[in-house]
């Protein structure tokens, strides 16, 4: 992303990480999830060894 000031006419790069570019968009993966931890917290127990962020795009 470039920001130009037009007062100063001066250039700025900011970088974005990559995580932030794109969510996740899994809605069902991430309720189901926090719907069982909710109801019984030993299902983080269960899947946290295996579970990786790309299960939730």
């Amino acid at each position: 992303m470039t920001i130009t000031s037009a007062a100063h006419s001066t250039s700025l790069q900011i970088e974005e990480p990559s995580s932030f570019r794109l969510l996740p968009h899994n809605i069902e993966a991430e309720k189901a999830l926090l719907g069982a931890i909710l109801i019984n917290n030993d299902a983080l127990d269960r899947v946290v060894d295996f579970l990786k962020p790309a299960h939730f795009f």
